[in-house]
């Protein structure tokens, strides 16, 4: 189902940060960037929810796992086709009484069908009750390229929905 919901881009900084969110969706990533924004911005959230991945629990895994659970996030590593499920419910289960439900997640270790089953989450929400999501993105340290260039294997929409 399509919503005719609006959607608004806008760059903020931290000090932009609203108030509080209802709902926070963290990733837990083997980069460090995975937990930056929680362990330095710490938004005001009622309910936190940290998904990690069930592969690549390396470089620094252990380190972002060892903060979203001393920070009191619910920990769950879904795999690929229990994700969308773990965000739904999580929607569902956040601001049952507001009006607008807010929420506040950090793509940046998020693989690309990962923000997309969240987009599309957060779309089939909207056309229910009102949702504003803030996006947040922290770049990698640069690196160089290696001497294999590495082709890509498929062009085209993320999932189905999005073509």
């Amino acid at each position: 189902m399509r919503s005719n919901a609006r959607i608004d881009v806008a760059n903020w900084c931290p000090t932009d940060i609203p108030g509080s969110y209802d709902l926070a969706i963290a990733t837990i990533g083997y980069e460090d960037r995975s937990s930056y924004f929680w362990r330095t911005v710490r938004p005001s959230v009622a309910s936190s929810f940290a998904f990690g991945f069930a592969e690549h629990e390396v470089l620094s895994f252990e380190k972002n796992l060892r903060f979203y659970n001393k920070a009191g996030f619910t920990v769950d590593r879904p795999d690929g086709s229990q994700y969308r499920a773990a965000v739904e419910a999580a929607l569902l289960a956040s601001a049952p009484d507001n009006d607008v439900t807010r929420v506040v997640i950090d793509i940046s270790s998020l693989t690309r069908d990962r923000i997309a089953l969240a987009c599309e989450c957060f779309e089939e929400y909207a056309s229910k009750r009102a949702v504003e999501v803030d996006f947040v993105y922290y770049l990698a340290a640069f690196q160089r390229p290696g001497k294999r260039i590495k082709q890509n294997a498929y062009a085209g929409p993320v999932l189905p929905s999005f073509a």
